[in-house]
């Protein structure tokens, strides 16, 4: 199940891990792919969507909680990792330089993720092989 704000690549990160190219397109439903739950932005960012959330989560594996590298602040209630019974993975997308930015690795953390990983893109090495540990965990 993937989760995030609004532009933090939550579409492009389905379509990475169901190995398909489809188009990018502004949702009001979750939108379950061969691999993934693509839960919408506006979920997150209505407090009483959340029980929504956590509802899709049930026949979830792993939940990606998807950050911009140019966060200026979180959508993501504190410790809300917390509230998922499966794995739980952070991801920064559109990271430049060398590493993310500290306000979304601050946000990530806030969030109950342990381990942010910053990526510039899903067709980087970093990226392929996270993806081989995500499909890992259907198996």
């Amino acid at each position: 199940m993937i989760i995030g704000a609004r532009n933090s690549g939550k579409s492009s990160a389905a379509n990475w891990l169901n190995g398909v190219e489809e188009p990018l397109k502004k949702r009001q439903d979750a939108i379950y792919g061969k691999y993934t739950i693509d839960v919408p932005a506006q979920y997150l960012e209505n407090a009483s969507m959340y029980r929504y959330i956590l509802t899709l989560a049930q026949t979830a594996v792993c939940v990606l909680f998807l950050e911009s590298n140019q966060v200026r602040e979180t959508i993501y209630p504190p410790n809300f990792a917390a509230s998922f019974n499966c794995s739980v993975k952070g991801i920064i997308t559109k990271v430049t330089g060398t590493k993310p930015s500290d306000s979304a690795v601050s946000s990530l953390l806030a969030t109950g993720v342990k381990t942010p990983i910053g990526m510039s893109s899903f067709a980087s090495k970093e990226a392929a092989v996270l993806r081989e540990e995500l499909l890992q965990l259907l198996s």
